[in-house]
């Protein structure tokens, strides 16, 4: 917050502006002070500091890890966005042989994403957590030798601003074949994170062509995007094949 632009400006308003304790003394001529009035050197009177701040505008942004944010001089509110990794899509699985067919995967749910600001000190040490991407499914061959099982996807996982907003991510596609001739049988896509976060696409696997899901939406396909379900082969005995994996969470602070 800057410093008044008229009438009398007291010492304690000064030292509340430079972020130190109001009563501390303080020296108009110390270097701290001349920073904010803008004077580097010779006479300087309250009257240089009218209008002034140590507020400088600034963002910064927090991939998959955990991490601890510490709010800079002259902040006293942040906005933030934050969003949970998307969910995995699924494998497709398949029978050949006799069978021929091939059944598509769910995809992922987009991860929960919300934003907002809060009131902040500076000094302030803020921890956090960014949810990484659900891995996509893997097909597992049978014994067979020319079937496997669809594989589901991976949870995409919660981004947490620890006391300020947490938010969850996106679930992990489902497969859907059970070693029959899947009638009927669907492919669910995973739910979407909390709040905001899309479910991932479902398939019908009776359909032909059989169609690929896409995964939920979120903040962004960059960031908190659930995975497609992988696409399978309309082709007599052609394998299977993974899903897609989906996009890391996301913390963003500007000031």
């Amino acid at each position: 917050m800057a410093l008044q632009s008229s009438g009398t400006i007291s010492l304690n308003q000064v030292n509340t502006e430079l972020g130190i304790n109001a009563t501390s003394a303080i020296s108009l001529g110390s270097s701290n002070v001349r920073s904010l009035a803008g004077v580097a050197s010779g006479l300087i009177a309250m009257n240089h500091l009218y209008g002034k701040s140590r507020y400088t505008p600034g963002n910064v942004t927090y991939s998959v890890g955990n991490y601890s944010f510490t709010v800079p001089a002259g902040v006293n509110s942040i906005n933030y966005i934050i969003v949970g990794g998307g969910g995995g899509g699924a494998s497709s699985s398949g029978a050949g042989g006799g069978y021929g067919n091939r059944y598509g995967g769910g995809a992922g749910g987009g991860g929960g994403y919300y934003s907002s600001s809060v009131a902040v000190s500076p000094g302030q040490v803020l921890t956090l957590s960014v949810g990484g991407g659900g891995s996509g499914g893997v097909t597992s061959n049978l014994p067979f030798g020319d079937r496997s099982y669809g594989g589901p996807g991976g949870a995409g996982g919660t981004t947490i601003i620890n006391g300020v907003a947490s938010v969850t991510g996106g679930g992990g596609g489902a497969t859907s074949w059970n070693g029959s001739s899947g009638s009927n049988s669907w492919a669910y896509g995973g739910a979407g994170g909390s709040p905001n976060g899309g479910a991932g696409g479902s398939v019908q696997n009776t359909t032909s062509p059989k169609a690929q899901t896409i995964g939920g939406a979120s903040y962004s396909a960059s960031w908190g995007k659930g995975g497609n379900g992988s696409i399978p082969s309309n082709t007599y005995n052609v394998g299977a094949s993974s899903g897609y994996a989906g996009t890391t969470g996301l913390v963003y602070i500007y000031w």
